[in-house]
């Protein structure tokens, strides 16, 4: 796993670094060819990590 933060990567890759932020290491070939859409899916679990987990929970009630 390559956990970390990287500027470089963040400023060729900005989605690279964010899927390898997120713990998405094994996937960045993935990540890598589909950029466009995987940009959002990453964005949302950013957010829904941040929630408390009672914001969590409604959160997964509604999905």
């Amino acid at each position: 796993m390559v956990r970390g933060y990287s500027e470089q990567t963040l400023k060729t890759e900005p989605v690279v670094q964010l899927a390898i932020l997120t713990g998405l290491d094994d996937d960045l070939n993935f990540v890598r060819g589909n950029r466009e859409s995987v940009l959002p899916v990453l964005t949302g679990v950013i957010l829904y990590r941040q929630l408390s987990k009672i914001e969590q929970r409604k959160v997964m009630e509604q999905a």
